[in-house]
C-alpha cells in the first residue's frame, strides 16, 4: 500500500482516481510509482492535523523569538503518529519513509539503535530522535544505506518518471 499524505489544500484528495488533472504533482507522482508498481494507492488528508500540530506550533515559537524545527513534529505526529496508526489499521506489517537514517537491532542491549545515514550529507537521524522502540520495530528506512545519487540510479532503472525530480 502507498501512502500519500496530502498536508495542504492545493493537494486535492481524489480516491477513485477521476479528475486526475485536479490531484497536485506530488499526488500523481506517488500515484504513478504505485501504478509502476502494482500496488494500491492511497491520498490520505492529514491537513487539520498538520495545521494542529506542526503549522500553528512553528507560527508560535517562530513568533516568540525560538527557532522550532518542524520536521521533528511532522515526523513525531504524522509520520510516527498518524502513519504508524494508519499501519495498524490496514493490518500492513511496517511503514517504509524516505528518511536517511538507520535502524538497526542491537543484539547487546536487545533494542533497535537508530543511527546515521552511511551518506553523512543527507543524515536524517537527528529529526528521529523520539521515535519509540514499538515504532522501529515496524518502520523500514530503506535509504539509509544508499547516497543520493544512488537512490536515483535505481529509480531511473526501475522506469520512475519522477526518478530526476529535485
Amino acid at each position: 500500500l502507498g501512502v500519500t499524505m496530502v498536508l495542504q489544500d492545493n493537494a486535492l484528495l481524489n480516491s477513485d482516481g477521476s479528475n486526475e488533472a485536479l490531484l497536485s504533482p506530488e499526488v500523481r507522482d506517488a500515484r504513478s510509482v504505485c501504478d509502476r508498481l502494482g500496488i494500491e494507492h492511497l491520498a490520505v488528508d492529514y491537513r487539520e492535523l498538520f495545521c494542529e500540530k506542526v503549522i500553528e506550533p512553528f507560527c508560535s515559537s517562530y513568533l516568540a523569538g525560538r527557532t522550532p524545527n518542524p520536521c521533528i513534529e511532522c515526523n513525531k505526529y504524522l509520520k510516527f503518529g498518524a502513519l504508524q496508526k494508519l499501519r495498524e489499521d490496514t493490518d500492513c506489517d511496517y511503514v517504509a519513509t524516505g528518511h536517511y537514517a538507520r535502524i538497526v537491532w542491537n543484539e547487546r542491549t536487545h533494542r533497535f539503535d537508530l543511527r546515521t545515514a552511511e551518506d553523512a550529507s543527507k543524515d536524517q537521524s537527528y529529526v528521529l530522535y523520539h521515535v519509540s522502540q514499538e515504532h522501529l520495530a515496524h518502520t523500514l528506512l530503506p535509504l539509509g544505506g544508499m547516497t543520493k545519487t544512488e537512490v536515483r540510479a535505481r529509480a531511473q532503472a526501475a522506469g520512475f518518471e519522477n526518478a530526476q525530480k529535485a
